[in-house]
Formats: structure tokens, sequence, C-alpha cells
């Protein structure tokens, strides 16, 4: 009986152990995306600091020079970035702003025509836990979506990211423009290793992530692929 008794005790320190080093492990995670996408973020705030004084000496310049016109379509296209940095402030939730600025960046970089629509998301609650998870979600998706498009002339490149909470259901989609994903591929693409681009260009690894932790919510991610455009749908319960 003593020995039952010291085994149950082994056992069930083993499963508090295990259950600690999972959750400092989630913990982690956490914290090293959140610090990843703050220090984007906050990279992204300094450029805008420096670009701020650009844009003054630069309306300066032409109110100088009278040339009133050019000053108009200057200032037009400012408008349209303020109106932008509203959108991603109407997205509510710190992780996902952070996430979507360094996307945005990073498609300027790579020359992508990048659009994002968000509804509804000061109804989104989610925990540090589920909000890393939801990140990393997206961020596998666009990434993806970044490379496809990018196998296309830069003219024809095309990204779009839309989110709306509804019925307590987290919905978005990831959709680009780029190569068609025959039918018969597009339930094999969320295998791990497998990988549609060319051998050496990429891991094969972030679809399947993304099933994953999709599938750990009971949620749902459907693809369809025609024309030369291919849209990623997920839907989270987030109750």
């Amino acid at each position: 009986m003593i020995l039952c008794t010291c085994l149950v005790l082994a056992i069930m320190a083993l499963i508090l152990w295990l259950f600690k080093k999972n959750k400092e492990s989630a913990l982690q995670d956490v914290q090293d995306i959140y610090v990843e996408n703050i220090e984007a973020l906050f990279q992204s705030i300094r450029e805008q600091r420096h670009d701020f004084i650009n844009h003054i000496q630069t309306i300066h310049g032409f109110l100088t020079l009278k040339h009133y016109d050019d000053l108009h379509k200057y200032t037009k296209s400012l408008v349209g970035e303020v109106r932008a940095v509203n959108e991603l402030i109407n997205i509510k939730d710190p992780a996902l702003i952070a996430l979507m600025q360094a996307k945005i960046s990073q498609a300027e970089t790579r020359s992508i025509p990048f659009e994002y629509d968000f509804k509804h998301m000061d109804q989104l609650k989610l925990g540090p836990v589920k909000a890393t998870d939801i990140v990393k979600i997206l961020s596998n998706l666009i990434d993806n979506a970044f490379d496809a498009t990018c196998e296309l002339e830069t003219e024809a490149r095309k990204v779009e990211v839309t989110g709306d909470v509804r019925n307590k259901q987290l919905l978005f989609t990831v959709a680009n423009a780029g190569p068609t994903i025959p039918k018969e591929l597009q339930t094999k693409i969320f295998q791990s290793g497998y990988s549609t681009k060319s051998a050496g260009t990429n891991s094969g690894l972030g679809l399947h992530i993304v099933k994953q932790l999709v599938e750990r919510y009971k949620g749902t991610i459907q693809v369809t692929s025609e024309d030369g455009f291919t849209r990623f749908s997920v839907q989270i319960s987030l109750g």
C-alpha cells in the first residue's frame, strides 16, 4: 500500500512538473511574439517620427514656392496614411496592431500592394496565450501570401487581409494574387514539410502550424484557389 501511495505521488509530481514546464514554454512563446512585434511597432513609430519632420519641411517648401497644386496632392497622400493608421488603431488588440504594422512595413519593402479591413474588433477579447496563437496563425498566412505573390511581376502582386467578429466568432481571410493551387494539392499544403515552392525556398511548416493552431481552438480553415487568386478563410470561436 505504501508503495502504491508513493507511486501515485510520484506520478502526480511528474504531471505537475510537466504542466509547469508547458506553462513556462507557453508564456515564453507569448513573450517572444509580443517582444518581436512590439519592437517592429516601435521601429515603425521612430520611422514615422522621422518622416513627420520631412513632411513638415516639404509642406513648407511648397508654400514658400507657392506650388499649391503640388501641396494639395502631397497633403492628400498624407491624409491617406493617417487614415491607414486610424484603421490599425481600431483593431484594439495590441498584438494584432503590432503584427499588422510590421507586415505593412514588410509589404512596402517587398513592393507588395497590401490592403486590410478589420471590423467589430472592439468585441475581441483575447487572453495573452490565445492572442499569441492568433498572431501566429495570421502571421504565417500573411508570410505565405507574400511569398506566393512575389512570384508575380510587381504590377500583378496583391495581398488582402480582412478580420471580423460576429456571433462570438473571429473570422479572417488572407488572400493573394499568385499561382493557382490545384484542387488535388489544396489538402496536401497543410502537411508538415510539404511546399508548393521550389526546394530550399520554404520549410513547408507554416501552413501545418496554422492548421494545428486552428484545430486546437476547434476552428476551421478553408482554402479556395482559382483564376490566379488564393484565399485562406479562418473561423475560430471566442467562447
